[in-house]
This record gives structure tokens, sequence and C-alpha cells, in this order.
């Protein structure tokens, strides 16, 4: 048995299901928003594939990504505990209890549905970020994550693949990352890979300069929307850690995870 780990980089808002009949749903739902000049991509180790969004429905403009098994038991939402005590994973049902909570699907660019993963596990914490829950802004500036990575068993032997949306066909792309041993017919003196594989999901802009932000508070603004919250992002506060640091380029906005407990 060996590892699959799928990592989500740029603007996404995170849906996890409600358990039916007290079992989980065995697959989460990841949506881009509509991100000016924002392009999404999927990279496999040795390969990569476009993924297109729609402007109109995009909800329905679905990739779903099959192969390791589903977890049936809970998510374990993990971090690197040395930066921030608090859980920088910013959530409904974690940082704005009884918020209301709609999910405006039509409004993405596209969806990715993947497997219910047995680890959620916050990367790239930054902490120049304020977001504002309430109207006002509040001096508070905990860590907060801009990308993810889900984990999961995988049989290594089972081929991963990406199945495109209705209308682009139905033909299935492998997107398996090189791992375990050479395949047959492999040269002489090949060694071993480890029995953990990556795929990358990106959503991006162009790499522009963007000292105040803007592209982040554009960005999250649109998960914000497609999430139903009233929500955004303030870096005006740089005397209690705001935007001191402005890191530019990056889109740095924060995914939003609705389903936390579920």
């Amino acid at each position: 048995m060996g590892v699959l780990s799928i990592t989500f980089r740029g603007p996404f808002l995170v849906v996890i299901p409600q358990p039916k009949g007290g079992v989980s749903g065995g697959t989460v739902d990841v949506y881009a928003p509509r991100c000016v000049q924002h392009l999404g991509s999927v990279f496999y180790g040795d390969g990569s594939l476009p993924l297109h969004g729609r402007h109109r429905a995009g909800d329905a403009q679905q990739y779903v990504l099959s192969g390791p098994a589903a977890n049936s038991g809970k998510i374990s939402f993990q971090w690197n505990t040395r930066l921030s005590e608090a859980s920088p994973i910013l959530s409904p049902e974690s940082h704005a209890p009884g918020t209301a909570y709609t999910l405006n699907a039509a409004d993405a660019y596209f969806r990715i549905t993947v497997p219910r993963p047995k680890i959620f596990y916050a990367t790239n914490l930054v902490r120049d970020t304020e977001v504002v829950l309430e109207g006002t802004p509040r001096q508070s500036f905990p860590y907060w994550f801009t990308s993810f990575r889900l984990y999961y068993d995988w049989d290594l032997t089972t081929p991963v693949q990406l199945n495109p949306p209705v209308n682009a066909g139905s033909t299935a792309y492998f997107v398996t990352p090189p791992v375990g041993k050479p395949p047959a017919g492999s040269p002489a003196g090949w060694l071993p890979l480890a029995d953990a594989g990556d795929i990358e999901v990106h959503f991006q802009g162009p790499e522009l300069n963007d000292p105040d932000h803007q592209d982040a508070s554009d960005c999250f603004n649109a998960i914000a929307q497609l999430a139903g919250l009233p929500w955004w992002l303030n870096f005006k506060h740089a005397a209690a850690g705001g935007a001191q640091d402005r890191t530019g380029s990056d889109c740095l906005a924060i995914p939003i995870v609705a389903g936390l407990n579920n």
C-alpha cells in the first residue's frame, strides 16, 4: 500500500457533503471561482493537462478524479503546528459558527470531484492577511493557509484517472504519477521510486507585481460569493500585522472549507 497526495494551489472552495444515513459521502467537491486571467492545469509527474472552465453554470464543468479509495471515516485536518496553535483552516463551522452558508455553485469556473481524503493538510501558511468575518476589520492575524494537500491510502497498481466534463467527451485521461518499482522494460540499473506520488492542481493568474494584493482580494471575494458568505480580505492594518510583508506576485487568496465537521 502506498500514499497518493493531491495538492491544490490557488483560490478554491472545498465542499464536504453532509453524511446521509450516518454514512459519510464518498467524494469532495473543489470549486474554482471565476477570477480574471486565472487558468487551471493538473500536473502528474511526467505530464500535464489543462482544466478548462465556463463563465456560466461552472458547476456543470465537472472533472472527476478517481483511483485512490475513498476514506469512510472522519477527515483528519492537520497543519504545521510550529507556525500556529490556532487552526489556519478557514471555514464557517470553525471561525463563524452559525454563519449562513449557501453554495452558489453555478458561479464557479469549474469543479473537481475527488474521493474523500484521509488527511486534509493545510500548506503555505501566511500571516500577513486579515479575514474580516464581520462588517468591520478587526486586528487579529492568525496564520491562514493558501494551499492544501489531500492524502489517500493508495494501491500502487490502481491507475489514477481524470474524467473530463461530459461536454468535453468521455475519454478518461490517466494522470497516475510515477511511483514504485520501475515498469517492465525499463533500462538496466533503474532504481525504484518511493511508494508515494503527488498530483498538483494549479489555478493561478499571471505572475504580476501586485504589492497591494489586489489579486488575492478579488479571488477571495469570488470564493466568498461562491459560498454565499459576506467575508473579505483586509491588508490595511500593517501596524498590527497586516500586509507589511507584501509578498507580491502570489495570489495568496485563502481557500474556504465548508463541511469541516462532516
